[in-house]
């Protein structure tokens, strides 16, 4: 197997542990690194979805042992955490097992499902299948996004080269725009 693949493995198997690893740029970047290896797409999914459930069986169980009181601290410490938290809990108890599927698709509550099926002291037969078809869904999607328009790399790269200025300048408006929002708010909303 190739090292980069090793590589992707690791960094994705760190991704679902809840490592800071965004995996809306880690998996189409493993999608594209297995096809410039020739890599067949198929192995990089079971690769990518072991790594998943290695990750989201490690965080079940830091929430399964650490339970509510790690939770709480979560809150406590960081409070912009309290209210996915509280959502993520929510959402489990209103939709039981089919919610631990559902959250490996929604961006913030992938973080938290893990943790709160854990310290909900949910069934982890049953964690477990539902991660699995939630991890299978989200990783085949994200890495067939790299996987296939690697093919069209070229093409992209001269456009990028051709309209990175613009590209830069809009990106830079944004962060700035979004800077000065985020300083006008009134210090109470945070």
């Amino acid at each position: 197997m190739p090292k980069e693949i090793v590589i992707m493995f690791f960094v994705i198997l760190m991704e679902y542990a809840c490592f800071p690893i965004s995996s809306e740029l880690v998996l189409p970047i493993s999608g594209g690194v297995a096809k410039s290896q020739n890599f067949p797409f198929v192995f990089m999914v079971l690769i990518s979805v072991l790594a998943g459930m290695i990750g989201v069986c490690f965080t079940y169980a830091i929430g399964r042992y650490g339970g509510s009181p790690l939770l709480e601290y979560l809150m406590k410490r960081f409070p912009r955490t309290k209210k996915p938290i509280l959502s993520s809990y929510r959402f489990l108890g209103d939709h039981g097992a089919g919610a631990v599927c559902f959250g490996r698709l929604v961006p913030i509550c992938r973080t938290y499902i893990s943790f709160i099926s854990g310290a909900a002291g949910r069934n982890f037969g049953e964690y477990f299948f539902y991660s699995c078809i939630g991890i299978i869904i989200w990783n085949t999607f994200l890495l067939s996004i790299g996987y296939y328009f690697m093919q069209y790399r070229d093409t992209v790269m001269r456009y990028y080269e051709q309209y990175k200025l613009l590209v830069l300048f809009a990106a830079g408006t944004v962060i700035i725009l979004f800077i000065i929002h985020k300083l006008a708010k009134p210090a109470e909303e945070y």
